[in-house]
């Protein structure tokens, strides 16, 4: 079964991501020096280093889906990138997206879709993000409520959720990048972070 996860991890003043993409890739990022690297975690939970990568640019959100592809983003200067990450863990770049608007979240649901979030003004956008890398805008979604954390999952689920008054929704995403909001989830227990697998 694929999996999608995203995790960031905050180290003294440098920010440090790692992102799933494809069945058991690994992307390491170092905000602080540019640093790269990949890896493999097979489903029985053998690590494997395959190599490291120099010279990335400034990221502010690193995004992996399921099938593969890997979104950067740099909410700074709306800058943007495409990679592809194998099975094998072999990292491949694939083009720079200037351009972008300002996202405060961006998650992949389905296999390579993305959904992308403005928390300031509840703006949103849905794109696709193949297996090869290749980026394609679908549309924007205007009219979001209030969101701290928005989760995808490799079979199109989407998860909203706000800690600060425990609101939460739902919604699907599917390949083609079309975006259909289920329902609202009242009551919710405070949570400072949620995966989705």
């Amino acid at each position: 079964m694929r999996k999608t996860l995203l995790f960031v991890i905050a180290v003294v003043l440098t920010v440090a991501h790692v992102v799933c993409a494809h069945a058991g890739g690994l992307l390491f990022y170092n905000a602080g020096n540019g640093g790269g690297a990949t890896a493999t975690l097979d489903n029985t939970g053998h690590y494997t280093f395959v190599g490291s990568i120099p010279g990335f640019s400034k990221w502010t959100h690193i995004v992996g889906c399921a099938d593969g592809g890997v979104l950067f983003y740099n909410a700074g200067n709306g800058g943007g990138a495409t990679a592809r990450l194998d099975n094998a863990g072999h990292y491949t770049f694939v083009g720079s997206i200037p351009g972008f608007s300002k996202w405060t979240h961006i998650v992949c649901a389905n296999t390579g879709t993305l959904l992308f979030y403005n928390a300031g003004n509840g703006g949103g956008a849905t794109a696709s993000l193949d297996n090869t890398g290749n980026y394609t805008f679908v549309g924007s979604i205007p009219g979001f409520s209030k969101w701290t954390h928005i989760v995808g999952t490799p079979d199109g689920g989407v998860l909203f959720y706000n800690a600060e008054n425990g609101g939460g929704a739902t919604a699907t995403l599917d390949n083609a990048g079309h975006y259909t909001f289920v329902g609202s989830i009242p009551g919710f227990s405070k949570w400072t972070l949620i995966t989705g697998v």
